[in-house]
């Protein structure tokens, strides 16, 4: 299990690292599942403009809705105003085939013209109505023994 309480940004319409918010899972076997559950706190600097959260596997990208059209796959997102902090679930059951260890890491990208940000909203006044806020991930192994 992970946190992280500084906060990060980023353009990047492409899967960007969360820096930190990444977890090792070591001594898999080939079926053994892993459940993941966190919350990440997303903000956006245009209130017209979304955030995306994405799940990355050593690599490749999991955890996505269906494709559909010209719509972006995703984990989940939101779609904050400039003053306000959005606490978005990160819950996936994953099924790596993998022994030995993996490395799951949580990313986030921008809608094109805009800023997403992570713990922090994107008008981030300095005043006590704004925060600064926790991102958490965790990976629980489920034995498949």
């Amino acid at each position: 299990s992970v946190s992280v309480d500084q906060d990060r940004s980023t353009t990047s319409t492409t899967r960007a690292d969360i820096t930190d918010l990444t977890v090792t899972v070591t001594g898999l076997i080939s079926s053994d599942k892993v459940l993941l559950t966190g919350l990440v706190s997303l903000g956006q600097d245009t209130s017209t403009f979304h955030s995306f959260i994405h799940l990355d596997r050593g690599g490749t990208e999991i955890g996505q809705g269906a494709s559909q059209g010209s719509r972006r796959r995703v984990h989940t997102g939101a779609n904050p105003t400039n003053n306000v902090v959005d606490g978005v679930a990160i819950n996936y059951l994953d099924s790596p085939s993998a022994t030995g260890s993996v490395v799951y890491k949580v990313q986030f990208s921008a809608e094109s013209g805009s800023t997403a940000y992570v713990n922090r909203s994107g008008s981030d006044s300095n005043n006590a109505n704004h925060m600064r806020s926790l991102c958490t991930l965790t990976a629980l192994v489920i034995d498949g023994s």
